[in-house]
């Protein structure tokens, strides 16, 4: 389970907005369909991340994420 604890944005202009993303994950991970585990990631707090959107065609596309803090 992913849980957002905060998101500030800010428009850069009339074509690019940011969006810092604050967010809380339990322990999470890959599976296959069967279940079988490929990844196994412990619970992180404060996990950040800053979303750069683009305006196209009217609407707001997400153009580059930058991880602050992900996982260990």
């Amino acid at each position: 389970t992913t849980t957002v604890t905060s998101m500030h944005a800010a428009l850069d202009n009339d074509h690019f907005a940011e969006v810092l993303v604050e967010y809380e994950v339990d322990r999470s991970g890959i599976a296959t369909s069967t279940e079988k585990k490929l990844t196994d990631y412990a619970p992180v707090q404060s996990a950040k991340v800053n979303f750069l959107l683009q305006k196209r065609a009217g609407a707001w596309l997400i153009a580059q994420l930058i991880y602050i803090k992900a996982h260990a």
